[in-house]
């Protein structure tokens, strides 16, 4: 059983993975389950993924912050951007941009990691983008929560397609 209330998570290796809590990140044994290092960031640490042994940890509201995979903090990047504190910003990094979806205004928003924003995508068929991820090219896979549908974006939004639709 967690002695925490985990948020957001991601795989780091095939034994462990990294799951947020409030102002944590805690490194948990997949096996066990066991916590096998806490480091404590001063953020309220929402969404997390892993990119190149660094971590970008959403700060609810306030943008992301960059670790290592050590938690090393005196070293992090922070990357401010605005945005809501109702919903959690996955962020994908894809040849050093970062992408997240904002599902208030129904973007896909890219920005470069001093939080400059670049360009954004959206498309009248999907509505209240809420999943994002990337398959480590090119390619972002992004959900439409209440339009019911996944579209397939290419990094420079020069490409775009439904690759499942509502029923």
């Amino acid at each position: 059983m967690l002695s925490f209330c985990p948020i957001r998570f991601a795989i780091v290796d095939k034994s462990s993975m990294a799951v947020t809590s409030s102002d944590r990140v805690n490194i948990l044994d997949l096996n066990t389950g066991k916590i096998l290092k806490v480091f404590t960031i001063d953020i309220k640490a929402r969404s997390i993924s892993l990119h190149n042994e660094h971590f970008i940890i959403e700060n609810l509201g306030k943008g992301y912050m960059v670790t290592n995979i050590h938690g090393n903090t005196d070293t992090a990047n922070h990357i401010p951007i605005e945005f809501s504190k109702t919903f959690y910003h996955y962020p994908v990094l894809i040849k050093g941009k970062l992408y997240y979806s904002e599902i208030e205004n129904n973007e896909v928003v890219c920005c470069d990691l001093e939080g400059n924003q670049l360009r954004k995508f959206n498309h009248e068929q999907l509505v209240s983008q809420f999943g994002i991820t990337s398959n480590n090219s090119n390619i972002i896979f992004v959900c439409g929560f209440k339009s019911n549908n996944i579209f397939v974006i290419s990094a420079e939004r020069k490409r775009f397609k439904e690759i499942v639709a509502p029923n």
